[in-house]
C-alpha cells in the first residue's frame, strides 16, 4: 500500500481530503505544519507529499517543497494552490513540484493526479497538465478588479504548453490579492478561449442571436476571422501601441469577433460590409480598436462595458452602406445640399438596421445614432449637447473621425508614422473642442510626443 503525507493546517479540511481519497489503495497521514511534517518524514517513508502552499505556523509549502526535493528529487510532490497563491505556483514549479490542484479541490482531479504520480493504473482519466497554447487567451488583470467571483477557471502560464489552474469558476477573490499581483508586475492571467468566449457572449447579451438555428458557413466564417484578425494584428503594430495596450486589444477584439462570427445575422452583416463596402468595414474595425485603446487608458474595469464599446466601434457606421458609393467617396466640400442631407441620414439608417438584429445592446444602437453628435451641440442628426450624448457615442465620435483621417493618409501614400501623425493633428485641429475632456485626454495618451517630422 502506498503512503501519502498531507500537509494542511486547516483541520476541517482533513476530513474532506480523507473522504475524497477513500477507496484508493493508499495510507494517509496528516500534518498541520512543517515541523510535524518533517518529524513524520523522519519516522516513516512516504511515497507522495500533498501540501497546501499557505501554512500558518513555521513556514509554507514552498519551504517544505524545497527541503524535500533537496533530499529526494524523485519523491512526488503535489501543491494545493488557490488564487492568492498563484505567484507562489511559479516558484513551486521551478523548485520541482510535480503537480498542482486548485482549491477548492475537485475530487476527480485530485484522485487522478495523485494516483498517476503513484504509478497506479486504476485512474485512467488522468491527463497531463500540458495544453496547446492556442487553447488559451490572456486575460488582463484589471478585468477581475470589478468583481469578487471568478467568471471562469483561471490559469497562470509557466512556459509554452504548461498552465496551472489557480482558481475554479465561482471562487472568491479580493482586491488585495490582485494588488499583490500588480505589484509583482503581473498584467495578465489566462483562461481557456472557449470559457472566455462563453463569458463574452453572456456580457454581450446576444444569446438569442447566436441561437437562431441557422447553419453557419464555416468557410465564410473562417475567411471573415482571418481577414479581421490580420487587420487587428497589422493595426496594433503599425499604430505603435505599447505592449500592454497591444495585448489588451488582441484579447478583447479577437474574442468578441470570434463570438460574433458564430451568429448567422451578425456574420452576414459584417461579412457583407467586409466584401461589399471594405472602406466602411476597415475604418469601423480600426475605430473599434482605438475605442478599446481609449478604454484601457481610462482604466475601465468592466468586461461588459469594454466588449460593448468594441461592438459599438465595429457597428457604428453600418448605416453608411445605405448611402450610394459616389456620395460616400465624394469630397464633403463638393456635396450638393441634397447629397449632404442624404449622407447625414446614415446614423438613422444605422440605428434602424441594428434594431432589427436580436438583442443588440442599447449602447451600441445609440452609438450608431449619435456618433456624429458633439458636446457643443453642432453635430447631427439631433444636435445633442453634453450629457445627452451617451458615453460610448462620445468615444466613437473620436475614433470614427481619427480612423477616417488615418486611412485617408495611407491612401495618399504616407508612411504609417506620418499618416498617424497627420490624422492625429488633423483631428485635434478640427475636433479638440468638440470632445468630452476625459476621453480626449485618454486619446492623447496614445500619441506621446506625436509630431509631423
Amino acid at each position: 500500500m502506498k503512503s501519502v503525507l498531507i500537509v494542511e493546517d486547516e483541520v476541517g479540511i482533513h476530513d474532506v481530503l480523507e473522504f475524497y481519497l477513500e477507496n484508493l489503495d493508499v495510507e494517509i497521514s496528516f500534518a498541520e505544519d512543517i515541523t510535524t511534517a518533517k518529524n513524520k518524514m523522519g519516522e516513516h517513508t512516504f511515497d507522495l507529499i500533498l501540501s497546501d502552499v499557505h501554512l500558518k505556523e513555521d513556514g509554507n509549502g514552498i519551504d517544505l517543497l524545497k527541503d524535500v526535493k533537496s533530499i529526494n528529487q524523485d519523491l512526488p510532490f503535489i501543491i494545493m494552490t488557490s488564487f492568492i497563491s498563484a505567484l507562489d505556483a511559479k516558484e513551486a514549479y521551478r523548485l520541482g513540484a510535480d503537480e498542482f490542484v486548485a482549491k477548492p479541490i475537485n475530487q476527480d482531479e485530485l484522485r487522478n493526479k495523485l494516483m498517476h504520480l503513484l504509478g497506479s493504473e486504476s485512474e485512467d482519466s488522468y491527463k497531463q497538465n500540458e495544453f496547446d497554447d492556442d487553447l488559451f487567451c490572456e486575460v488582463p488583470l484589471k478585468s477581475f478588479i470589478s468583481g469578487k467571483i471568478a467568471p471562469f477557471d483561471i490559469y497562470i502560464r509557466i512556459r509554452n504548453g504548461k498552465y496551472i489552474k489557480v482558481s475554479n469558476k465561482g471562487d472568491n477573490y479580493n482586491y488585495e490579492i490582485l494588488k499583490k499581483f500588480e505589484d509583482k508586475g503581473v498584467e495578465f492571467l489566462h483562461a481557456l478561449k472557449k470559457d472566455f468566449q462563453d463569458y463574452t457572449l453572456m456580457n454581450l447579451k446576444i444569446c438569442k442571436a447566436l441561437q437562431d438555428n441557422k447553419k453557419i458557413d464555416d468557410s465564410k466564417r473562417m475567411n471573415f476571422l482571418v481577414h479581421s484578425h490580420n487587420i487587428i494584428q497589422e493595426s496594433v503594430f503599425k499604430l505603435n501601441f505599447d505592449d500592454r495596450t497591444m495585448s489588451y486589444i488582441n484579447y478583447y477584439a479577437k474574442s468578441v469577433l470570434n463570438v460574433l462570427s458564430k451568429s448567422h445575422s451578425y456574420l452576414n452583416l459584417l461579412d457583407h460590409l467586409r466584401l461589399e463596402c471594405p472602406d466602411i468595414y476597415n475604418y469601423s474595425l480600426l475605430s473599434a480598436i482605438y475605442a478599446l485603446a481609449i478604454s484601457e487608458k481610462l482604466e475601465w474595469e468592466s468586461d461588459e462595458r469594454k466588449t460593448k464599446l468594441f461592438l459599438s466601434g465595429l457597428l457604428h457606421d453600418v448605416g453608411m452602406k445605405m448611402i450610394p458609393e459616389e456620395i460616400r467617396e465624394k469630397n464633403p466640400l463638393y456635396l450638393t445640399i441634397e447629397e449632404k442631407e442624404e449622407l447625414n441620414e446614415h446614423p438613422k439608417h444605422g440605428m434602424e438596421i441594428l434594431s432589427t438584429l436580436h438583442n443588440v445592446p442599447s449602447e451600441v444602437i445609440l452609438a450608431a445614432y449619435q456618433h456624429h453628435e458633439d458636446v457643443r451641440g453642432s453635430g447631427f442628426p439631433l444636435k445633442l449637447k453634453g450629457h445627452k450624448i451617451s458615453p460610448f457615442s462620445k468615444i466613437i465620435y473620436i475614433t470614427n473621425h481619427f480612423s477616417r483621417y488615418y486611412l485617408q493618409g495611407l491612401k495618399q501614400d504616407l508612411a504609417n508614422a506620418n499618416a498617424s501623425a497627420r490624422a492625429y493633428h488633423k483631428f485635434m485641429d478640427i475636433h479638440e473642442n468638440l470632445c468630452e475632456k476625459s476621453h480626449l485626454e485618454a486619446f492623447k495618451k496614445l500619441f506621446p510626443g506625436e509630431s509631423l517630422d
